[in-house]
């Protein structure tokens, strides 16, 4: 039987099953590749709509001419401003849900987690929400991802939640030392 399990890499699911410190530290560095993966894109695809600069890449020269007519929800322009924030603000509820079950960190180590986190989760939905502007963003999705989809939030109540998760951020960050 070929089919093994990826002893190198946990899943999110483990984590979930079995909550352990070095559990939460691995999503939590995924958090981070997610961001630079996340500024990456956007400063490329978003300076292409902005015509402030074209991807020369010769795997992908024909970025500009997705711009001339309709864009597709489905296409990666569409999906990739929005597709991996999403991703990390799920496994970052994920991180902040199992933290209180983990056994192998201090509560210093814990708030300092959580800060962490926190921090994250702001930075994903400041990225999310400059790229949707007046349009406005799900900001409720500590929810069941097969139940009802979460409510679009009006861009200023999107920047108030951004200000309340950094001001928890760091109460918890102090408290972490």
């Amino acid at each position: 039987n070929l089919t093994v399990p990826d002893l190198n890499n946990s899943s999110i699911g483990d984590f979930q099953a079995n909550p352990t410190g070095a559990g939460a530290g691995a999503i939590a560095t995924g958090l981070l590749r997610g961001a630079r993966d996340c500024t990456f894109f956007l400063v490329r695809t978003l300076g292409v709509f902005g015509r402030e600069g074209y991807s020369l890449n010769v795997a992908q020269g024909d970025l500009p001419t997705y711009l001339i007519g309709p864009l597709s929800p489905g296409d990666f322009l569409v999906s990739g401003t929005w597709n991996q924030q999403y991703a990390d603000l799920r496994a970052a509820n994920i991180v902040l849900d199992g933290l209180p079950k983990v056994s192998d960190l201090t509560t210093a180590q814990k708030e300092a987690l959580t800060g962490f986190v926190q921090t994250m989760e702001a930075f994903d939905l400041s990225q999310l929400a400059a790229t949707r502007d007046t349009f406005g963003i799900p900001i409720a999705v500590d929810i069941d991802p097969t139940g009802a989809l979460a409510p679009i939030a009006p861009k200023a109540q999107v920047y108030q939640h951004i200000y309340n998760l950094l001001d928890s951020a760091q109460t918890h960050l102090q408290n972490g030392g």
